[in-house]
């Protein structure tokens, strides 16, 4: 029998060392890792010690409070991708007219966030 997926409401080993590191709420901590793979390491964090994940849950932390507005457009580009794969996923096991709707209403909520996102971003490139 295969045990119950591990649950989503208690924060893993990482997070509670971005929160204790940080002092950051719930919401923001898959950011702030995030932030730490794809921008501080650019790679995974399982090499690192506890004290190089702290330093660095510390720096992206602060990357997150000062341009929060960029990381918040730029997480609703890949929740909306994401939510499109699994509209598309359901349209190739199913083809409905539901499930076809759902596409067409994932792909426009997806090139919503990207405009929003390319706009603010064009906004702050330098002159």
């Amino acid at each position: 029998m295969k045990s119950p997926p591990p649950s989503r409401s208690r924060p893993n080993w990482l997070h509670r060392l971005i929160q204790d590191a940080t002092g950051a709420l719930a919401k923001d901590l898959a950011q702030i890792e995030n932030i730490m793979r794809d921008e501080i390491f650019h790679s995974t964090l399982d090499w690192q010690t506890k004290e190089q994940l702290a330093d660095a849950a510390r720096q992206a932390f602060a990357r997150l409070n000062d341009d929060r507005e960029l990381y918040d457009l730029d997480q609703a580009g890949r929740m909306a991708i994401f939510n499109k794969i699994r509209a598309e996923s359901a349209l190739r096991d199913h083809y409905t007219p539901a499930n076809r709707a759902a596409v067409l209403a994932a792909e426009a909520i997806y090139q919503s966030a990207r405009a929003n996102l390319l706009v603010r971003l064009d906004e702050t490139k330098p002159n």
